[in-house]
């Protein structure tokens, strides 16, 4: 047996290191080509010159982390483009590694109860994934950058079609672990603030677009309520492990003890809204187990409201205040102008500078001792002392323009068809 090699796989992006039998695979940017889109941008435009209509196709695996209603409402209403929903299973779900999210159903039936035109791209009784090209898609926005089986990835779709991307949350942490092959492949990667675009460019990352936050558009149609309504919305991540990358989760030091305050606080409407991931994370869990998380579950249930899907701008504009240990949901949140209580981990990935200005915005706890007696000073007391805070926040990062505008006009230009 040779002691050691090395191999570069230009396929997946990774050098693969042997060392006496045991593989090790590093992710390796320098290997990254990108996508070859002439065919597709030939066959674009020759549906323009022939007034067919573009396909852009959103590649759905979770309809929890819907990002795009605004994006997607806009296209409809255009004369150049027709969006469809293909909805797909995550690799890990379809591989059996994760049991609770068996929702590909469920997530067909959320995007067809909003009247929009949706479609299977993974065939249930024969447990195979579809090609996209057999939706005739010409542009693709990707949800996310993980769990993408290789019939539906770009090195695949490329050759059909061009690919997007925005995330579906917010960046708040180290962008240099957000910078993977697949953001060098996509025709153009939409981002969100001007410094993490400097570092993606600084890494070869050329294909960046500024825009702004396309999910923030959904506020654009609601009527902001100033009203309290006696409702509080409870939304815990889901890395509370240690092994956890980001580390951002308190459900092993918060979770029983809120479960605990709302039962013992009846004179609020409670919305229990966890990451789709939690029950799995406590499913696995030897502290906690699939009994623990059953019960759970069906305990805030009995004292008042899960919510565990997306377009859920109506469910927080409609609260009073938010207690989350997530981060997407912090500035997500602010646009109602209530209050946030933000449970911290002090083992969690450092903000980023951006991160740091939204987390100015919220009442960080540590502690969970200190918690009730925030939640007193700012429902009791009425003390909310961060609302110019978060004022000045929202009006710093909303533009006059939805950002969905925009990701249309790049389109359009970088596709010649202005």
């Amino acid at each position: 047996m040779q002691a050691f090699s090395i191999k570069n796989n230009y396929i997946t992006c990774h050098t693969e290191l042997n060392l006496l039998g045991i593989k090790i695979k590093i992710p390796n940017n320098k290997l990254v080509k990108s996508a070859d889109y002439s065919f597709a941008l030939k066959k674009i435009k020759n549906k323009y010159k022939n007034k067919e209509k573009i396909r852009v196709a959103f590649l759905v695996s979770e309809n929890e982390k819907w990002n795009a209603e605004e994006l997607y409402n806009l296209l409809e209403k255009s004369k150049e483009f027709e969006p469809v929903i293909l909805v797909t299973l995550l690799t890990y779900v379809h591989n059996g590694n994760d049991k609770t999210r068996k929702n590909l159903q469920k997530n067909y039936d959320f995007f067809l109860n909003t009247n929009k035109k949706v479609f299977k791209a993974y065939d249930e009784e024969k447990r195979l994934y579809i090609a996209l090209s057999e939706f005739d898609v010409d542009i693709i926005f990707y949800q996310q950058p993980w769990g993408i089986d290789d019939i539906q990835d770009i090195e695949t779709t490329s050759k059909y079609a061009i690919s997007c991307y925005f995330h579906y949350g917010l960046n708040l942490f180290n962008a240099d672990k957000e910078l993977k092959p697949f953001h060098k492949k996509l025709f153009i990667n939409f981002v969100n603030e001007d410094i993490f675009n400097e570092k993606l460019i600084k890494k070869g990352f050329e294909n960046t677009c500024v825009i702004g936050f396309p999910k923030l558009d959904a506020y654009k149609s609601i009527s902001i309520n100033g009203t309290k309504t006696n409702t509080i919305i409870y939304a815990p991540h889901f890395s509370y492990k240690k092994n956890s990358l980001l580390k951002i989760g308190t459900f092993n030091k918060t979770g029983t003890k809120l479960l605990d305050f709302a039962k013992k606080h009846p004179e609020y409407n409670w919305i229990f809204k966890p990451h789709p991931t939690l029950k799995h994370e406590l499913i696995t869990d030897k502290n906690f187990g699939e009994s623990f998380a059953e019960k759970y579950y069906s305990e805030w249930e009995n004292i008042g409201t899960t919510y565990s899907q997306g377009n859920y701008f109506d469910i927080f504009n409609n609260s009073d205040l938010l207690i989350t240990d997530c981060s997407a949901f912090l500035l997500e949140y602010m646009p109602t102008g209530k209050p946030i209580i933000r449970l911290e981990n002090r083992k969690s990935i450092k903000l980023n500078e951006f991160g740091e200005f939204v987390v100015s915005g919220t009442y960080r706890i540590h502690k969970y001792k200190d918690f009730e007696n925030t939640f007193k000073n700012i429902l009791f007391e009425n003390k909310d002392t961060l609302k110019q805070q978060r004022k000045e926040i929202c009006y710093k990062i909303i533009g006059k323009e939805s950002s969905s505008e925009k990701i249309i006009k790049e389109l359009k230009k970088k596709l010649e068809i202005i």
